[in-house]
């Protein structure tokens, strides 16, 4: 096969176990391009040119916001996108932890030469592509904390010490959610999540019963209340079986809008933006994703 991968920079010892990986596909016949990512701009670049020039395969090595780069440069590549495989070396890999890729490198490369091209569900909010979970209010602000030096130093325990310090300030936001054409929510709430996968955060089940393959898109609201409330829900949270709470909204659709009076603080997979209106909208089965093959049923 033609294949690129495209590597985020990570440590030494996972770049030469990178490295030797590579040099194994050569070995064993394949072309390999073995692509590192200096800019976030290089992983829709090199994806996309990838996808342009024939690639049988795109390896993404790194973790969630590496891996939303490089589907934005496949989805908007002028060609059919090729498979894309996950080497999952990332902070926190939620996308492909819930998809069951190994986090060893030889084994999940395994499953990128061996395992099954499957068409999975791609979303789009506004002009941007996402695969895994956006959030909203207090998750998307945790998020944009533990960004930078504190995620790098601190890997996911970024993401429970940037947490613990937005719930000191805790603020309800306001905004109008409306789910294929019907009015869910108009009012405060603390945080949303739009889901295509089922966790984020470091393994925070936002959306349990999330189906990359269902061609929906699962939304999940905590409308606002104390902030001892919102603690007390976290752990629920985290476990998935906040879907019984009185403070919890759960549905699913294929379009989803947020509308708020001013701009929040939203993520893709990760990835930070700020709106006043988000249009969520899934594509089913748009992109062909490597997994490991499975004797108990179709993947999630």
């Amino acid at each position: 096969m033609n294949i690129t991968l495209i590597v985020k920079p990570a440590l030494p010892a996972v770049m030469e176990q990178l490295r030797n990986a590579a040099s194994r596909m050569r070995a064993a016949g394949h072309a390999v391009t073995f692509l590192v990512t200096w800019e976030k701009p290089d992983l829709s670049r090199f994806a996309r040119e990838a996808a342009d020039g024939g690639a049988d395969l795109v390896i993404a090595a790194g973790g969630d916001g590496t891996l939303n780069g490089i589907v934005q440069g496949l989805m908007n590549a002028a060609r059919e996108a090729p498979p894309l495989a996950v080497i999952p070396t990332g902070t926190a890999n939620d996308f492909a932890n819930g998809r069951g890729i190994p986090t060893d490198i030889d084994a999940a490369m395994d499953v990128a030469l061996h395992g099954r091209a499957t068409e999975v569900d791609i979303a789009c909010a506004n002009d941007r592509w996402f695969i895994n979970v956006s959030t909203g209010g207090f998750g998307a602000s945790a998020a944009r904390a533990a960004g930078g030096t504190l995620k790098r130093r601190l890997g996911g325990l970024a993401y429970i010490l940037s947490g613990a310090r937005r719930l000191l300030r805790l603020r309800p936001e306001r905004a109008r959610f409306m789910v294929d054409g019907r009015l869910i929510h108009d009012g405060a709430f603390v945080f949303f999540a739009v889901a295509n996968g089922e966790r984020t955060g470091g393994g925070t089940l936002v959306a349990p019963r999330a189906d990359v393959r269902d061609g929906c898109l699962d939304l999940t609201i905590v409308r606002a209340g104390s902030r001892s409330d919102f603690i007390r829900l976290l752990p629920q949270l985290r476990a998935g079986t906040h879907l019984a709470s009185p403070d919890v909204l759960y549905t699913r659709g294929a379009r989803i809008e947020v509308h708020s009076p001013r701009r929040l603080d939203v993520n893709l997979d990760g990835e930070p933006m700020r709106a006043r209106a988000v249009h969520y909208v899934v594509h089913p089965r748009s992109l062909r994703l490597v997994l490991p093959e499975r004797e108990d049923g179709p993947e999630r």
